[in-house]
């Protein structure tokens, strides 16, 4: 009996339909490599990068609640933040920092420098694609302000479809409240990216602290903030001609309240800190055929 089962089933072996071959559909995938312009000036790959450029892509750090260039710096190795109340977020790369620092937006250095930094908590990340990052000199591209290193946000230009609609919300207890918008726009080789909105923080203080100290409630460690951001991205293409025109809006208010003067505290002197930036810009791009 154990014979005859043996013989069937070696006769449907044989005379069974060949296997058909699948392949799925993840492994016919392949991952490109990822592309930079900072080492380079022109699109280059990572592995072909005269110099070492992190490419920090952030969809990967969408989860960490980051909003600022600020916020996704701190991840990085090699790079400290200097939290300022008022001045904001400073950068150091290999404890060179301040003025030696290049901020770029799309290759266009960015103006308002404050005791010689950029407040990387005032660039914001409703419109930007990914970071490039290059630690170490970098004059003979950027300029003499490139010693400690160059970060290069680079923004969105192309929409995924032809009307593509975002909507970015966070709240926070600590009194953080953030709104903001991003319409994209697509039609044959013209494009529109525009984005705007408003962040406010409330201020901060250690309760614990103040209460053996005199009533200062008014005074706040962390001062409070409001922000307004506006941008918009066109984006066309002519022949084998790229002509691409942007313009950022950017203005914050801070406030720092006083403590009460001595002896009768019945006054106090308030500080207002007011950013107001408008940049430009206009770029050409023909590729040259070697």
């Amino acid at each position: 009996m154990l014979l005859q089962i043996i013989k069937f089933q070696a006769l449907l072996f044989l005379f069974a339909p060949p296997a058909t071959s699948q392949t799925d559909s993840l492994q016919k995938a392949k991952l490109l490599d990822p592309v930079v312009v900072t080492g380079n000036i022109t699109p280059t790959g990572v592995s072909k990068c005269v110099v070492f450029t992190r490419n920090i892509n952030l969809e990967r750090l969408a989860t960490l609640g980051v909003q600022n260039v600020g916020d996704v710096l701190k991840y990085l190795p090699n790079i400290r933040l200097q939290q300022d109340a008022v001045l904001g977020a400073g950068v150091s790369m290999q404890g060179i920092g301040g003025e030696n620092v290049k901020i770029l937006i799309d290759g266009v250095a960015v103006i308002g420098r404050q005791n010689g930094g950029i407040d990387l908590s005032q660039i914001l990340l409703l419109n930007v694609d990914h970071i490039e990052v290059i630690e170490g000199p970098m004059s003979v591209l950027f300029g003499s302000n490139a010693l400690g290193g160059t970060i290069n946000i680079i923004t969105k230009k192309n929409p995924a479809k032809a009307i593509d609609f975002q909507l970015h919300n966070y709240l926070e207890t600590v009194g953080n409240a953030n709104f903001g918008a991003a319409l994209g726009l697509k039609n044959g080789a013209t494009s529109l990216m525009l984005s705007g909105g408003r962040n406010f923080f409330r201020g901060w203080s250690n309760t614990e602290i103040r209460q053996s100290e005199t009533d200062d409630s008014r005074f706040q460690d962390w001062k409070p903030k409001v922000q307004y951001f506006a941008d918009a991205h066109l984006q066309t293409q002519i022949g084998g001609v790229k002509i691409g025109y942007a313009v950022n809006y950017f203005d914050e208010f801070i406030l720092n309240r006083g403590r009460p003067i001595e002896p009768y505290f019945e006054k106090a002197f308030d500080d207002q800190y007011k950013t107001r930036r408008l940049s430009n810009s206009l770029t050409t791009t023909y590729a040259v055929d070697s």
